[in-house]
């Protein structure tokens, strides 16, 4: 986790003696030039909805606002946080599987699946020169953090369960667009390296590392590839 948090950081500080000088530039600068950075920049308030979908992973639907705002005319940041629950494809899958019933008795032939998490991430841009600001293509870091625990609704007190960890380091290229001055659209894809790895809790006290990948997937690899699309509203 600290590898991953240094990563990260290090992937912003290197653009932060650009941003510095710039600043001072633009405090002396005259006030016409101010007044027009200003009305130049922008803030977003933006969601992915494939995310609703899937989430980080094919179990999870991702619920989740991202904030983005932007630092010069080409640099810009977002940070977004995400509530992790039961993809909706098992929540219905098992909503058809408990709605027999016979003589009003509900049969439920399975048990349900419990899922509950949370994910963070941010994310720098830098759009790319001959681009109209604040619209074109862009590239920089990506980074998530998320966890979430999943289960079976067991009978008595039985409480054994997963928890996963899923964190990513990403460099991302893409396009957004503000369609009237409004509503904002961002599409984007990239290649990156992940770490994932889960615990199963036998107990609350008794657990053990297992391989996350091999679970969910059965392809225990590292790559992280990415894409999708954003939609928001600019503040």
């Amino acid at each position: 986790m600290k590898t991953f948090i240094c990563s990260f950081v290090c992937c912003l500080l290197s653009f932060c003696p650009f941003n510095i000088l710039k600043a001072q530039k633009d405090s002396t600068a005259a006030p016409s030039l101010l007044h027009l950075k200003q009305v130049m920049s922008y803030e977003v308030i933006k969601t992915n909805l494939l995310a609703y979908l899937m989430g980080p992973s094919v179990i999870t639907s991702e619920l989740g606002l991202s904030y983005e705002f932007s630092l010069s005319k080409k640099h810009s940041v977002s940070v977004g946080a995400s509530f992790l629950t039961k993809n909706i494809f098992i929540f219905l899958s098992e909503k058809l599987d408990s709605s027999h019933s016979k003589k009003g008795t509900v049969v439920q032939t399975s048990q349900p699946l419990k899922i509950s998490g949370y994910r963070f991430q941010a994310q720098y841009k830098f759009i790319l020169p001959l681009n109209k600001y604040p619209c074109g293509f862009y590239i920089g870091p990506h980074a998530s953090f998320s966890t979430f625990n999943y289960s079976y609704r067991q009978r008595g007190f039985t409480k054994d369960f997963y928890r996963t960890v899923h964190q990513n380091v990403s460099l991302l290229m893409g396009y957004q667009h503000i369609i009237n001055n409004k509503v904002f659209v961002d599409l984007y894809c990239g290649l990156g390296y992940k770490d994932n790895y889960a615990y199963y809790y036998k107990t609350l006290t008794d657990y053990e590392k297992v391989d996350d990948e091999f679970i969910l997937t059965g392809i225990p690899i590292k790559v992280k590839f990415s894409m999708g699309y954003y939609i928001g509203f600019k503040l």
